[in-house]
């Protein structure tokens, strides 16, 4: 799994963020060892994104390289509800050109905590169709708590993003082009 953390915690002043910073290191904890593995320069919009990649082994213990056009399958557990959520296309936009049919497929799932739907983790509809599409694909994106990686079917390795954020799905974006082969 790689993990995106909300921008690169660790680098930034000593008091900015301490909550944040000390989540993050109790969460990588009980999920496991992480590597750094630098993604490149940070975002020249100046918004918050994510300048530093995490993996962890859970199926795949390499970053895979991907073939382009990149084929994006999004799954949505988010929608449905009485407040809508962010929009799921900012991947995609980001990607731009590189998105498309004919090269490695790249499923895109959403899951956040909203109290609307009465659980947690991915509903019967989102399971289904991660059945349908999670094996067959070389990478999966997962917008949502990594403890949900372990109800994606298939070996694909996981490309952790957290939240449905724009900042968080082009950082993502940035992240698949850069496995880009």
């Amino acid at each position: 799994m790689f993990s995106l953390p909300p921008d690169d915690v660790h680098s930034r002043p000593p008091g900015v963020h301490r909550a944040g910073r000390s989540r993050l290191n109790i969460s990588c904890a009980r999920s496991g060892s992480f590597v750094r593995v630098p993604t490149g320069a940070g975002d020249e919009t100046g918004r918050l994104g994510c300048r530093s990649v995490r993996c962890l082994g859970v199926g795949a213990r390499e970053a895979p390289r991907l073939r382009l056009p990149l084929e994006l399958v999004v799954v949505d557990d988010d929608v449905g509800g009485p407040y809508p959520a962010s929009p799921s296309s900012h991947v995609a936009e980001a990607l731009g050109p590189r998105a498309g049919v004919g090269g490695s497929r790249v499923v895109i799932a959403f899951c956040e905590p909203r109290g609307w739907k009465g659980r947690a983790g991915f509903g019967e509809a989102t399971r289904a169709e991660l059945a349908r599409h999670a094996p067959a694909a070389d990478l999966v994106v997962l917008f949502g708590h990594p403890r949900l990686v372990a109800e994606i079917p298939g070996s694909a390795p996981v490309l952790l993003g957290w939240h449905r954020q724009r900042p968080m799905q082009e950082a993502a974006a940035r992240r698949l082009a850069g496995l880009v082969a």
